[in-house]
């Protein structure tokens, strides 16, 4: 019932709506920054592999909260 009120608080504000989206962009897009440095600056190991898998994990999360905002942000359109 708690996820149900959550999401149900996110489509009718938009304010917290486009801080989350905000946030997880940001997020996204410096998780491929350190994935880019990761490559560049780390010698060839396991670290360099675990923190490429880490970002690339972050980035993946970050997207897909991104892409959830924007279906709310429609679905928050069509019923109004």
């Amino acid at each position: 019932m708690n996820t149900r009120r959550f999401l149900h608080e996110l489509m009718h504000n938009d304010r917290k709506r486009l801080a989350h989206f905000s946030c997880s962009a940001v997020i996204f897009f410096v998780s491929l920054a350190m994935l880019y440095w990761v490559d560049k600056e780390l010698p060839p190991s396991m670290q360099q592999e675990l923190a490429a898998l880490g970002f690339t994990v972050l980035a993946g999360i970050a997207f897909f909260w991104a892409m959830a905002m924007q279906l709310v942000y429609i679905l928050s359109r069509l019923s109004k």
